[in-house]
């Protein structure tokens, strides 16, 4: 409709026309339109520059601005919108993401993003460490799911896209876990940090519900986990027993309610009466635990926070119609 001479391509004369039919708007308006959605800065909007700036999702006729031309093609059963985001980012269609894609992407789509939140998106997602996010890396960070791509640099099926970390980005501290030393089936020795240095944790105590907070706290899958202690097989499991400090003794989670670990029942940190033959291990698996807002997450603006709680009226967790129709009305409705 606002495509009069059917060119593909909307200017700011065919936009100026189209709303003059209903009721109007300056030219400043209508540029700083274009402007917007323009992202290749030819002026003109594509309709897949449309399509997405009306709808945030990719059209299935291309990627705004024109298609990198890389050789992918959607796997099968892969989500079609997450495999777009890639190619869009992967501008040099190497089939890896780089920090500076993810610059270039903000920049032509408009978007805000500051160099921390671009290295901390790569380092949630980047399993391999090799500062760059491959296909099944972005897709997995993206969706929460593997993608059905074959398996790249040689991993092998149902191998752990994220062996050996499981920290958080930075530096880590009091209280915070990693894995290390993981095998062929996801189980790896779990360690904790304390007092400037990473320790195991003795299996005295340490149950499933314990197993399924340490996985949970560092963000791995945790609908599916189980746990390898001394007494169970884990150093029959061919694993590497830790060395150095044994930090954690008797830990005791009786529930899966709390957020960390630390926050169970455990000894003071180095009081133990173990062998490294009885560090604990874990094997993260199933789905990844959506994030809990019952409490702000730490870092997250008080403000908004505030409002999403005063909004989601029953506590679920979501906003629905009906409880954003009753908050808008308390304010003069909508």
């Amino acid at each position: 409709e606002i495509d009069a001479d059917g060119s593909g391509t909307i200017t700011l004369d065919e936009l100026r026309a189209f709303a003059d039919n209903y009721g109007g708007a300056d030219d400043a308006q209508l540029q700083s339109i274009i402007d917007f959605g323009d992202v290749d800065g030819d002026g003109v909007l594509s309709y897949t520059e449309f399509y997405f700036y009306f709808t945030w999702s990719f059209s299935h006729a291309g990627i705004p601005g024109g298609d990198t031309g890389c050789a992918m093609t959607l796997p099968g059963g892969d989500d079609f919108q997450a495999f777009m985001w890639f190619r869009a980012i992967d501008i040099d269609c190497s089939g890896a993401i780089s920090f500076a894609e993810v610059r270039s992407f903000l920049e032509r789509f408009h978007f805000e993003g500051s160099d921390d939140a671009i290295q901390n998106f790569l380092n949630a997602g980047d399993a391999d460490g090799d500062g760059e996010l491959d296909y099944r890396e972005f897709y997995l960070l993206w969706t929460g799911t593997q993608s059905n791509a074959p398996e790249a640099n040689g991993q092998s099926a149902g191998g752990c896209p994220w062996t050996g970390d499981g920290a958080p980005a930075g530096a880590p501290g009091n209280g915070d876990l990693h894995l290390a030393d993981c095998l062929e089936d996801c189980c790896c020795r779990l360690e904790v940090f304390y007092d400037g240095a990473w320790g195991t944790i003795c299996d005295d105590s340490f149950n499933d519900d314990a197993g399924v907070i340490a996985c949970r706290q560092m963000g791995l899958p945790s609908t599916d986990v189980r746990i390898m202690v001394g007494g169970s097989g884990y150093g029959e499991a061919f694993s590497v027993p830790g060395s150095g400090q044994i930090w954690l003794d008797g830990v005791d989670c009786s529930s899966t309610d709390p957020k960390r670990l630390e926050d169970c029942n455990h000894n003071t940190y180095g009081d133990n009466d173990c062998i490294h033959d009885e560090d604990v291990g874990v094997c993260c698996g199933g789905d990844r635990a959506a994030p809990s807002v019952a409490e702000r997450p730490e870092g997250d603006d008080q403000g908004v926070y505030d409002l999403w709680r005063e909004i989601d009226a029953d506590g679920s967790g979501t906003i629905t119609l009906d409880e954003l129709r009753a908050f808008a009305d308390n304010y003069g409705g909508a």
